[in-house]
């Protein structure tokens, strides 16, 4: 079967004036032009997306009221997606970094066009890479440790699988309040992933600070649907 690329737009101009650059938040990810090309998988045609988080959403309403009168009646019209921008690539060295940092929570400096006027696979405003780095954050709650049930069925240690040890943070208030801005789920609690030199047991039941980059869940041998990496983990000094 030919490939077929159906690519909408509203015009094209021959130069593209920026605005100042902009830092957005949010989680790096692909998304395939499968309503556009018959098996966009198969054919691996993407784009790459940032799905942002409260505040960057309002950054980007911010930057949309910078565009003209016609601009934005063009992206009510085609109904453009507010919760994540489009990246724009400019050589293999972005398309590298994307590849690192797919999944993951990043903060990425980029151009805001002051015309949005471009092509638009996915109905959504674009951004031009500029720098992108993993966006550490820090969360707080009470530190547990956890048995979970392991190979081979993953479903009861009492019944013969291997129990697997999971450091668990049971987000207070606020943190659950953050995390679920930037998740858009309500989550309770999320696993720890810490470097194997760190004390951990010291901190059991302790409430403690941690500092991390947040990334999805990928196997059975994660245990909460978002996972909090690389963690740096002290003792809230303050609840005591």
């Amino acid at each position: 079967m030919p490939r077929r690329f159906a690519i909408w737009c509203v015009s094209v101009l021959p130069v593209v004036v920026f605005a100042d650059e902009t830092v957005f938040t949010g989680r790096l990810v692909r998304k395939y032009y499968e309503h556009l090309v018959p098996n966009a998988v198969e054919y691996a045609v993407f784009g790459w997306f940032l799905e942002l988080d409260a505040h960057s959403r309002d950054v980007l309403q911010n930057q949309v009221r910078t565009l003209s009168v016609k601009d934005q009646q063009c992206g009510l019209q085609f109904e453009f997606d507010r919760s994540m921008v489009q990246i724009c690539l400019s050589g293999k060295d972005d398309r590298t970094e994307c590849r690192k940092f797919e999944g993951k929570w990043v903060e990425m400096l980029g151009d805001f066009p002051k015309s949005q006027h471009m092509f638009r696979p996915i109905p959504s405003y674009q951004v031009h890479l500029t720098e992108m780095r993993l966006h550490a954050q820090e969360f707080c709650g009470v530190l547990v440790r956890k048995v979970f049930p392991g190979p081979p069925n993953y479903d009861s240690v009492e019944d013969g699988d291997y129990p697997e040890v999971g450091w668990i943070l049971r987000l207070d208030d606020q943190s659950k309040d953050i995390l679920a801005a930037r998740c858009s789920i309500d989550i309770k609690e999320i696993e720890i992933e810490a470097e194997k030199s760190l004390d951990l047991e010291r901190h059991i039941d302790h409430k403690v600070i941690c500092q991390g980059v947040l990334r999805d869940a990928e196997s059975a041998h994660h245990h909460t649907p978002i996972l909090l990496s690389s963690a740096a983990i002290v003792l809230d000094v303050d609840s005591y």
